[in-house]
């Protein structure tokens, strides 16, 4: 049987709760003994900004402790300030590489960023930003990164940082450029993948996301 933490959570990460439902929500957080575990399960299981978002459109400030509601929002806002940075960090890339003339995927969470968390992008909690490059590219790409000032991690030699900003470049859609096995998963050519990308706006600078 599901514990009530979990279900509270599994209730939250739907983004289209009507009113009804949040005050549901409220409810049962409201009667939810433990809040400090639930916080921290939320951040865990990255809902903690979606369960904010709906606690406070049901009026959640007005009932809930105080400390455990204002957890809820700095968690908010530091995925806010983190999401920003890694934002204007890729946009950077990205005008260099339009000037270019290389076309880059973006992959994953940061994709997601701009196509459905776009009007709220203290949603989604991210840790780093996938890129998946042609291979005849990667050694532009990387030596671009590198005189941004990002660092290759000694192990994964296709991570790269800058501060609090991670970069995870692909060369394979499926990661077989780290995982061999992988390379099976995928039944064609991923240069016909590639080439199905569409262009999204990215801040005003243009990339590419899986069609």
């Amino acid at each position: 049987m599901m514990s009530s933490p979990m279900r509270i959570l599994v209730e939250a990460a739907e983004p289209g709760l009507d009113e009804s439902r949040r005050k549901t929500l409220l409810e049962e957080v409201s009667r939810e003994e433990d809040k400090s575990g639930l916080m921290a399960l939320a951040s865990q299981e990255g809902v903690g900004c979606f369960l904010y978002g709906h606690l406070k459109r049901a009026g959640g400030s007005e009932i809930l402790p105080s400390a455990f509601f204002r957890g809820l929002q700095r968690l908010y806002e530091q995925t806010i300030a983190f999401n920003l940075r890694l934002i204007f960090d890729l946009k950077e890339i990205l005008a260099r590489l339009n000037r270019e003339g290389i076309s880059i995927v973006v992959l994953q969470g940061m994709a997601l960023l701009q196509q459905i968390y776009r009007d709220n992008i203290g949603l989604r909690p991210m840790t780093d930003i996938d890129l998946w490059l042609r291979r005849e590219e990667y050694s532009f790409v990387t030596d671009l990164l590198i005189g941004f000032g990002y660092q290759r991690d000694p192990t994964y030699h296709n991570t790269f940082r800058k501060g609090s900003t991670t970069l995870d470049l692909h060369t394979h859609l499926f990661w077989a450029d780290r995982i061999r096995a992988r390379r099976h998963l995928l039944q064609m050519d991923q240069e016909a993948v590639y080439r199905e990308a569409v262009p999204i706006d990215f801040e005003g600078e243009e990339a590419l996301t899986l069609s």
